[in-house]
């Protein structure tokens, strides 16, 4: 494991890069907000206070192209309060004691806006019960290897073929995407939370093995659910 005391300086720099790399070559286009605010927040997770003024130029320009990169892709770039946190940050000064200060607060209102928004993407669909019982059951079943569109569509009362088109209209995703995000996000949880294995971690949000969650885990979250424990367990120290 890498110790706190190695993030530092060139090493991490060249960490950020890396996961800028990893973000820039992702299709972001079907990460709903939570998704990419987990990207964006990953992108300065465990940045150490004191880094060196020519690391402080690279990252930002790295962390302000993909996060606008990101904006626009979720479809956030125009908000009011999107345009004024990078105004903000536009402004900040790093030469400045304070510049770790503002760019944390800057990830964290990018990453707040885009949890917002889909939550306020999902707002028509609570006047239609029957996507709120689809989602209902995906929400409560998604560790069952034998949940299907069908299965889900007879309990929302909708055909397969309804429940699909409007699962994808409300949500943007399709059923086996929503499914996966569910099983990915569940893991999240465990691996910040708990001590599993990653094998285990598989096993309990309804995976048959760990190279399935890893394989869905890097898709959706790009990075490997070993590396994502690690990352947590430094910011939450260095944080």
């Amino acid at each position: 494991m890498v110790s706190v005391s190695a993030v530092t300086g060139r090493s991490w720099s060249e960490t950020l890069v890396s996961r800028c790399q990893q973000l820039a070559g992702r299709d972001t286009s079907d990460l709903d907000g939570p998704e990419l605010a987990d990207c964006v927040r990953a992108l300065t997770a465990a940045m150490p206070a004191d880094l060196p003024m020519p690391d402080r130029f690279v990252t930002r320009n790295l962390v302000s192209t993909l996060v606008a990169r990101v904006a626009r892709v979720a479809g956030i770039d125009q908000r009011r309060d999107v345009l004024t946190s990078f105004v903000e940050w536009a402004a900040s000064d790093v030469t400045s004691s304070e510049w770790h200060n503002d760019l944390e607060r800057f990830i964290k209102e990018s990453t707040d806006a885009l949890r917002r928004q889909r939550d306020e993407n999902l707002r028509p669909c609570i006047g239609d019960a029957r996507i709120v019982r689809a989602m209902q059951m995906i929400e409560s079943g998604y560790r069952d290897n034998g949940l299907s569109l069908t299965r889900v569509a007879s309990h929302a009362g909708l055909s397969a073929w309804h429940a699909a088109r409007l699962l994808k209209r409300f949500t943007g995703a399709g059923f086996t995407t929503i499914v996966h995000r569910t099983r990915v996000a569940a893991a999240q949880r465990l691996l910040e939370e708990g001590t599993c294995s990653v094998k285990e971690v598989a096993t309990v949000v309804g995976y048959g093995s760990s190279s399935q969650l890893c394989a869905h885990f890097k898709r959706l979250i790009g990075t490997t659910p070993a590396r994502y424990r690690i990352d947590h367990s430094l910011d939450q120290i260095a944080g």
